[in-house]
């Protein structure tokens, strides 16, 4: 009989245990479910930044995580359209003209979110002009970046990504020679070149596959046919450790 009730009573203390254990369970589930609508809470933003008086503009676009699209069509320097979660904060946009140049900068805000899931929204869109000629600096950590680029009077390009895929377009109208610089860790990269300028790529692969149809190689380096009697020469270098690069050339 003692037995009996001892194991009775055990399995009392079980249940009861049980019960407080799930009425913790749940009640951090709610602390949780709540914590996750704050993170998930996804906060839109538009900025506009007039070029004012500058002749030429420095551009230095710095996003953490997340994803990122560039093309040339505003009618102002920057048109800007932000979606991010509460978490991540207002990325931060900085301008300045002094004499003829301005220094456009636009990059993660110093607040990192406290909590990274799937699922969590951070995507800038950012329209730049086509009036001033611009060299273009952009520095990526994680995500994907689609970079439309032939409507620019672009100077200079610099890519540097740590993660993630990159697409860029320079099929355009260019009247100059324009230095490219692609640095990536990890990834996939998929260049579109135009057919009718001349094109240089100088690529350094550490382990992935290149795909460079259309183009053929001349001294270690891929270059169009339009390259031979070019005057000017889309002259890009690519410094990737692992993941496939497409050379594309497009109309």
């Amino acid at each position: 009989m003692k037995i009996e009730q001892k194991t009775g009573r055990s399995v009392a203390m079980a249940l009861i245990a049980l019960v407080i254990t799930g009425l913790f369970i749940s009640g951090c589930s709610a602390v949780r479910r709540v914590e996750l609508k704050t993170v998930f809470k996804t906060v839109s933003k538009t900025r506009l930044v007039k070029l004012e008086n500058a002749k030429f503009v420095r551009a230095d676009i710095s996003m953490d995580v997340g994803e990122l699209r560039i093309d040339g069509k505003a009618n102002e320097l920057l048109k800007a359209k932000f979606r991010y979660g509460s978490k991540f904060g207002e990325p931060d946009v900085e301008y300045s003209v002094r004499s003829d140049t301005g220094d456009l900068v636009v990059r993660s805000p110093e607040k990192k979110p406290s909590v990274w899931a799937p699922g969590m929204e951070n995507r800038w869109d950012l329209s730049l002009t086509d009036e001033v000629p611009i060299e273009l600096s952009i520095d990526l950590g994680v995500g994907s970046t689609i970079l439309a680029l032939g409507d620019l009077d672009l100077e200079e390009l610099d890519v540097s990504g740590g993660a993630g895929k990159i697409t860029i377009d320079l099929a355009g109208d260019w009247n100059h020679d324009v230095d490219v610089s692609i640095d990536q860790g990890l990834g996939s990269l998929e260049l579109r070149l135009p057919t009718d300028f001349g094109v240089r790529v100088d690529v350094d692969l550490g382990l992935g596959e290149l795909n460079a149809d259309g183009l053929k190689l001349d001294g270690g380096d891929y270059v169009n046919d339009a390259y031979e009697d070019a005057r000017n020469v889309l002259d890009i270098r690519i410094d990737q450790g692992a993941g496939d690069i497409i050379l594309k050339l497009v109309d």
